[in-house]
């Protein structure tokens, strides 16, 4: 008996490798990003929220690169359906600042009483943070300083911002440089847990990307 090899059927054509047939890629020559935003079409979506930060910058190893996103406290957010709220805070990594990061716990919490100042009682708790950031010079932080609820929210960003700048200083003052430290006026938007003053600057340490090499949206993006 003579046995006959059945030959396996080719696959449809797939010029660019998205896994999507040439047949129905309207895009046949430049792989699909596969972000799950509009796949079916097989052409890449180069800035899903249109805000202009590209989410599909260059094709590289295999997969698009992503500048749409930032690093908090060391966990990667994906921003390319966020679209970015160009505040004059951090607009160039296409994620707005009201979105919530999980992370680790700020290295200090100031809350103050009178609205837009912080007395010399409420600044104290400074100087254990100052003592760690000088015994750790490869340390940088953010200081971010948040305000009640404000109607005009240019007011409340430049309110919170001068707050940032207050402990900025402050922490100049107590030996730490000042090119260590990013003041960041938040706003309003980020309001306290239920329970708790508004009115508070937190203190966190900076994510590796800032601390330690070259960042990856640096290497990636520009």
């Amino acid at each position: 008996m003579v046995s006959i090899a059945v030959a396996k059927p080719l696959p449809p054509p797939d010029r660019d490798g998205d896994t999507i047939p040439d047949a129905r890629d309207a895009c046949p020559d430049e792989p699909e990003d596969l972000d799950q935003f509009e796949d079916d079409d097989g052409c890449v979506d180069r800035d899903n929220d249109g805000d202009n930060i590209p989410d599909a910058h260059e094709w590289k190893d295999g997969r698009w690169t992503n500048c749409d996103f930032r690093t908090a406290d060391g966990i990667e957010v994906d921003c390319r359906n966020l679209p970015e709220d160009f505040d004059d805070n951090d607009d160039l990594d296409g994620c707005p600042e009201f979105v919530s990061y999980d992370g680790p716990a700020p290295l200090v919490t100031l809350h103050y009483r009178r609205p837009g100042r912080l007395s010399a009682a409420e600044l104290a708790p400074l100087d254990q943070v100052a003592r760690r950031l000088r015994e750790e010079p490869e340390l940088r932080a953010w200081i971010d300083a948040h305000v009640d609820r404000q109607r005009d929210q240019k007011a409340a960003k430049r309110i919170s911002r001068t707050l940032a700048e207050t402990v900025l200083a402050a922490l100049v003052e107590r030996g730490v440089a000042g090119d260590r430290l990013e003041p960041r006026g938040m706003g309003d938007q980020l309001p306290a847990a239920a329970g708790n003053n508004a009115r508070r600057v937190e203190i966190f340490l900076r994510d590796g990307c800032d601390s330690g090499g070259p960042c990856r949206r640096e290497i990636l993006c520009q």
